[in-house]
């Protein structure tokens, strides 16, 4: 359900942009980052998205858990909150589980070069073991 999703959004964005424009890196980065709405800059390692309706509590307290033990801070719904659930089953189908995580730049990006920091490959390898944990986990809920 998730390919057909982002299969669609493909569509709809490339029939929004035009073709013949090129946008370099650090100008997109700067343009999405002076339009954040919290520009609080104590934002937490991790952020974690939910939804009332499809995000278990138990998958809460279990990402909570996970980085908390891994020595990192986490945000429930703070500074981003929300999740992506396809319109076909948004509140209607509990089967259908999401959470979003939502990862702090300081922990993979030189903000000063918008280059991979040192941290990059620890930050990459604790999400993929998150990710794993996930894939674990969901099929027992």
């Amino acid at each position: 359900h998730n390919n057909k999703l982002i299969n669609e959004i493909e569509k709809l964005e490339h029939k929004a942009r035009r073709q013949d424009i090129l946008i370099n890196d650090d100008i997109l980065y700067q343009f999405y980052d002076q339009r954040d709405l919290d520009q609080n800059p104590d934002r937490p390692d991790f952020n974690i998205g939910t939804d009332a309706f499809h995000t278990p509590q138990e998958l809460i307290r279990l990402s909570e858990t996970f980085f908390n033990k891994k020595g990192y801070s986490v945000g429930i719904d703070w500074p981003y909150k929300g999740t992506i659930v396809p319109l076909a089953h948004y509140k209607k189908n509990k089967n259908v589980q999401s959470i979003m995580l939502e990862v702090n730049r300081a922990l993979y990006m030189n903000e000063n070069t918008n280059s991979r920091s040192n941290r990059y490959l620890v930050t990459k390898d604790i999400i993929q073991e998150y990710l794993r944990l996930l894939k674990e986990i969901c099929n027992l809920l």
